[in-house]
Formats: structure tokens, C-alpha cells, sequence
């Protein structure tokens, strides 16, 4: 009784983000199985052999009456196994998916009947889903295809103290304070200011050891350096200038940004295998003591290297560089405006043909449910997490656990929030499991000092835009990606940037970016 008590009281008390729809359980009147096809996580399959085996997974399927079985394809094979379920035509009832990345969009797959549009049922079945698209229209836009249609339920990171706006960012600048602090050094703001900062560090022995070992500037090849084409007002892909659709790498500023990392590169400030290099082999070069600047994410890299390097090390968020003093700092990194993140769970023919389509709305909206909040954040009351004054506080099993296990990896034998799902990512868990050093909570407030006027919207494109670009893009992404790291590196000389720009335009860019503007066009009148 104790414990139902409490659970009343978390329900109450824990958000106050969206309406409150009744939810009587069981979901069901009599048990039922559903099947999902489900990436696997490297989270939680360290310790689980199904997802279906994390706390809230079991939490919710004893409460709502409905077992799920997960077909989890193994790692690397998911979308060779997703084509081959697709193509044979064998679904199950639901499918955890990328839906921005098939081919065709998901538009294609509604359009041939292969999932289903969910409008017709949202207000009797799914009401708690539905309040968040209510409430939040950025939420909406970013989740529904352009003609209005739901196709799936979602994942979604809400800030509910900034009123549904703005996540965490997970990922940044950092850069080695200690190492500023020994020389004498401010934090840099502009490109000038870091060129010197990076020179310093390669020269000035700051690590201590007599030798010229510094990296000035490391990260890894997902990162490279194109997060500083933002000083330049530019990224290296399509972005925003105001409602017009450009193309990075065919502008002036582009050069202006290639140039400036060739002189860098040349001076030894970028590390000179940014190309090729891994997670665990960047780890490897800053916990070694040698890198002074990167960027990367907030946990497994701020967090990571503080942990293994304690007081060796003081690494701390810098901002965004701007080109000048009075320029614009921004920010490159696609998930800086997107709270609807990646995957989520779409509902098959096969739900509708073999009666199970109630059950599996109602499966899903739970999740959008105060109840389903909280089970799918922090997992099983007692063991995972306590209510605390009203509030879901994480216990030693996931903070302090005697398993060796990172906290993340500790959560995600418990919650789903460690990994992805079609859930609500709230910020109280994030606080508690991310926010854990005074660095990481520091990060916030300094990454959040960015414009993110470049960014693209969550747009989705049509079956035939979809065909259009795969090919059309797949030979363009190819050649700049190619040519950009030849011009960094010297192997191109920068002298032949305009002949690289017209041959971009050869390959059809015009075609593509007006592709891009109609999508842009069609997602703004959602």
C-alpha cells in the first residue's frame, strides 16, 4: 500500500506537461501478445538478451496486461534485416524504426499500406500522445508527414521547465581549463582567439612532460571539424539562411572555412588522423594527457575523461566560437533544434489483420501517459528509483552500483531513458544520470549561447523525392566529402575550389536544393 500511495503521489506531482487522460488498467480484458521489431542497443544488451527484459518494460507489461516480443536484428544488420521483413511482406504488429532514412520516406509506406496512419484512432485510443501534439506544435510538426498524417509514435526529449523547447545538449566544446590556467590563457571566443589558444597549447608544453606531444585539437571522424563552419555561417550541408535553403560547400564562406583549417591543420593545431580516428581512440589520445581541445559529447567524453582522469585534467565547456567579436556564434549540430529525436514505433497491416490494432495504440500511448513517464525514465519503484518530497530520485543501484558498471549502463538494466524508444525523455532522469560533475552541469548554460538559425528543420520528403535523392545525393555527399578533406590536408589545392563548386552544380545541386526548399516550404505550413 505504501508503495501504491507513493506511485499515486509521483503521478500527481511528477510533470505537469500535458493533459491528464485516465488511464484503467489493465489496457486489455484479457492478456494479449504483440510482436515489434526492434534495433539492438549496445546498452542494454551488455546485460539484457531483449529489451523486453529492462525494468520498465516489465513494470509496464504487468500493469497494462499486454506481452511484447522484440525480433532485435544484431547489430549492423538492421536495415538489411528491416528490407528483407519489409519486402517479404511477414511484419509484425509494430515496428521500431528510422522512418526519416527509408527509402521513399514514410509516406511510401503509409501510401502502400504497410504501416498505418494512426489519425482516426489518436482521440479514443491514444489521448495521452495526443496532448503532447496539442500542447506543443513544434512536437507535431516535427512528427507528423506533411499532410497531417501520425505514422508513429515517437521519440521525445522534453525540457518541461523551459515549457517543452529546449533539450539538454549532449554534445560540445570542451576544452582543457587546467591548461589555460598554466598558461596564463582566457577562454577563446572567436576563431582568433582559439587559433592562439591551440598555438599556445602546441608550443608551450602544457601537459608538463618536456615533450612536444600536445594535440591542440582532436576529435573523431563523425566530428571531425566541421563544427567550426558555423563561424563562417555556413555548415557543410544544406542549411537555413532565414526561409531559403543553401548548400554549404558551393559558398564563398566555405572556402573562407576551408582555407583557415588547411592554415590550422598545417600548423599542427588539428590532429593530423581527425580522418580516421574512433571513440575509443580518442579516448586513448586525451586520457594519455595530450589533447587541449575537442568536440565531442557531454557523457561519453566531458564525463568519460573527467572519471578516468580525476584531477589530472579540468575539462570544461567552451562556446561556440564566433568569426569575429561581433559576430554570431553558431551552432552546427543537427540536434540542437530537434526535440522529436530519431526512431519510433509504427504500426503494421498486420496489427489491423489480426485484431491486435487497439491493443497496440493503447500499448504505445501508455508510454505518453504520467504513469508511462515515469516506469519508462526511472523503471521499478524500490529498486531503481524512490519518490523523495514528490520527486523520482535514482537509487545506489543505478548511481553507485557495485557492479562496475557506468551509470548509464547500470540504468539501462532498469529504464528505457538510458537508451532510445517511443517515450518521453524527461529532464529530471537526464539531470541525475548526465548532470553528474560540476563541469557537465556547467556545459549547459555555455552551449546554450548559440544561434540556430542554420539548422534544418525535421523535414520529410516524398516516394519520389526520396528516389530522386538517393541518387543524386549519394554522388554529391561522395565527392565533397572527398574533396574537403583533400583541401584540408593539402592534397588539393585550394586554388581549384571553384572548379570543385561548378562540378557540384554538374552534378545536379540545383535540382536537389530546390527538392530541399519544397520540403522546407511543406514542413513551415504543417
Amino acid at each position: 500500500m505504501k508503495k501504491l500511495a507513493t506511485l499515486l503521489m509521483a503521478m500527481l506531482l511528477l510533470l505537469s506537461c500535458t493533459g491528464i487522460a485516465e488511464v484503467t488498467l489493465p489496457l486489455v480484458d484479457e492478456p494479449i501478445t504483440l510482436t515489434c521489431f526492434m534495433e539492438t542497443d549496445v546498452k542494454w544488451s551488455a546485460t539484457k538478451n531483449s529489451v523486453a527484459e529492462v525494468g520498465s518494460y516489465q513494470v509496464i507489461m504487468g500493469k497494462t496486461g499486454i506481452t511484447v516480443e522484440f525480433n532485435h536484428p544484431a547489430a549492423g544488420e538492421q536495415s538489411e534485416k528491416f528490407n528483407l521483413m519489409v519486402n517479404g511482406g511477414e511484419l509484425p504488429d509494430m515496428i521500431y524504426y528510422n522512418w526519416a532514412n527509408v527509402t521513399g520516406g514514410a509516406a511510401k509506406y503509409v501510401e502502400d499500406g504497410t504501416i498505418l496512419a494512426l489519425n482516426d484512432y489518436l482521440e479514443e485510443w491514444a489521448p495521452n500522445f495526443l496532448s503532447y501534439m496539442e500542447k506543443y506544435p513544434d512536437i507535431r510538426k516535427q512528427t507528423v508527414l506533411d499532410d497531417g498524417t501520425y505514422y508513429m509514435f515517437p521519440m521525445i526529449r522534453l525540457d518541461e521547465e523551459s515549457g517543452g523547447g529546449t533539450w539538454f545538449k549532449t554534445a560540445g566544446f570542451m576544452i582543457r581549463q587546467d591548461w589555460l590556467d598554466a598558461l596564463g590563457l582566457e577562454m577563446p571566443t572567436t576563431m582568433e582567439e582559439l587559433h592562439d589558444v591551440l598555438t599556445a597549447f602546441r608550443d608551450e608544453d602544457p601537459n608538463g612532460n618536456n615533450e612536444a606531444d600536445e594535440i591542440p585539437y582532436a576529435s573523431t571522424s563523425d566530428y571531425a571539424v566541421s563544427c567550426f563552419a558555423g563561424a563562417f555561417g555556413v555548415t557543410d550541408s544544406f542549411y537555413m539562411d532565414g526561409e531559403e535553403v543553401k548548400y554549404g560547400p558551393v559558398q564563398d564562406a566555405y572556402l573562407d572555412y576551408l582555407t583557415m583549417m588547411h592554415e590550422w591543420y598545417e600548423e599542427g593545431l588539428i590532429d593530423p588522423e581527425y580522418i580516421t580516428t574512433n571513440a575509443t581512440q580518442l579516448t586513448s589520445k586525451v586520457t594519455e594527457n595530450n589533447v587541449g581541445c575537442s568536440y565531442y559529447l557531454l557523457a561519453g567524453g566531458m564525463g568519460t575523461w573527467s572519471n578516468m582522469m580525476g584531477e589530472e585534467a579540468d575539462f570544461e565547456a567552451m562556446p561556440w566560437p564566433k568569426l569575429e567579436e561581433d559576430g554570431v556564434a553558431y551552432a552546427t549540430s543537427s540536434d540542437y533544434n530537434k526535440v522529436v529525436v530519431g526512431p519510433g514505433v509504427a504500426i503494421t497491416k498486420t496489427a489491423l489483420e489480426n485484431g491486435h490494432l487497439e491493443a497496440c495504440i493503447k500499448f504505445r500511448d501508455y508510454f505518453y501517459s504520467e504513469e508511462g513517464v515515469l516506469e519508462s525514465n526511472f523503471g521499478i519503484l524500490g529498486e531503481s528509483y524512490e519518490m523523495i518530497d514528490g520527486e523520482p530520485i535514482f537509487t545506489d543501484a543505478v548511481l553507485k552500483n557495485d557492479k562496475g558498471l557506468t551509470t548509464t549502463q547500470a540504468l539501462s538494466q532498469y529504464a528505457l531513458s538510458a537508451s532510445n524508444d517511443a517515450m518521453v525523455k524527461t529532464a529530471k532522469y537526464f539531470k541525475q544520470v548526465t548532470l553528474l560533475l560540476p563541469n557537465q552541469k556547467a556545459s549547459q548554460p555555455v552551449w546554450n549561447q548559440c544561434d540556430l538559425g542554420l539548422l534544418m528543420p525535421a523535414i520529410a520528403h516524398t516516394a519520389e523525392e526520396s528516389s530522386f535523392l538517393s541518387n543524386k545525393l549519394s554522388e554529391i555527399d561522395t565527392y565533397v566529402d572527398e574533396h574537403t578533406i583533400k583541401f584540408i590536408t593539402g592534397q588539393e589545392s585550394l586554388d581549384e575550389f571553384d572548379a570543385f563548386v561548378a562540378h557540384i552544380y554538374e552534378l545536379g545541386l540545383d535540382e536537389v536544393i530546390a527538392v530541399k526548399q519544397a520540403a522546407v516550404d511543406r514542413y513551415n505550413a504543417r
